[in-house]
């Protein structure tokens, strides 16, 4: 059994970050328009990223564990493009950071013709739109429009 390897490290990295987190939802408050608070999305996807990372992390001790050169670059392709997309959500807005991020992604994993990622991205970011926006009432950065 292997004790530490790049998969070792980075599920130790996301499960810090997915239980902080989760830690930190908890300070959200709840009010009278939502009583469950503010919080509950982001402590179901700490948690969430908690426990797969724990799964990764026992996994990828195993010695038949073998990822390959793809894993490890979609993995940095993921960490890079996250970080981006959180830097660039305030400034850019949420429709073109999320049509870019989900085009990357899909153009990285391309199994289909570059036209069908492009209605992909346009597609699942228009049904997150309206999903947050319409039924969840969710406020998301707009495009800064300046005249």
């Amino acid at each position: 059994m292997k004790y530490f390897n790049i998969h070792r490290v980075c599920a130790l990295i996301f499960f810090v970050l997915g239980v902080y987190v989760a830690v930190e939802s908890l300070s959200f408050p709840a009010t009278k328009l939502d009583p469950v608070g503010a919080g509950i999305y982001p402590r179901l996807l700490g948690l969430s990223t908690a426990a797969l990372s724990a799964m990764l992390f026992v996994l990828s001790g195993k010695e038949d564990f073998k990822p390959g050169e793809r894993h490890v670059q979609a993995l940095l392709l993921f960490c890079v493009e996250i970080l981006l997309y959180v830097c660039f959500l305030e400034t850019v807005g949420f429709i073109p950071c999320t049509f870019a991020f989900l085009l990357l992604t899909t153009l990285y994993f391309r199994t289909q013709a570059l036209l069908w990622c492009l209605f992909y991205s346009a597609g699942m970011t228009a049904f997150f739109w309206l999903f947050f926006r319409s039924f969840l009432g969710v406020l998301l950065p707009e495009v800064p429009i300046d005249f």
